[in-house]
């Protein structure tokens, strides 16, 4: 399967701010890595909490943590 040299995702650049929709290169996944095809992804009230009230991960942050997808890519050693 070829890998696309670029992908589409949504960022809080600092907090309080909008979500922008950024292209970002792509790259292989490494060893121990896998590449996952985001499918379906959801928002939820943590990813927003963070966004406006901050979660000690800092930004830029790209929000979504319950993913569905397909593994595209698997790194040596798995």
């Amino acid at each position: 399967m070829s890998l696309p040299k670029a992908y589409k995702h949504t960022v809080f650049k600092a907090q309080g701010e909008s979500l922008t929709l950024e292209e970002v290169p792509l790259r292989a996944p490494t060893k121990g890595e896998i590449l996952e095809k985001v499918e379906a992804c959801g928002v939820c009230y943590s990813d927003m909490y963070a966004q406006y009230n901050g979660m000690g991960g800092g930004f830029p942050m790209v929000p979504g943590h319950e993913i569905i997808g397909k593994v595209a890519a698997i790194g040596d050693g798995l």
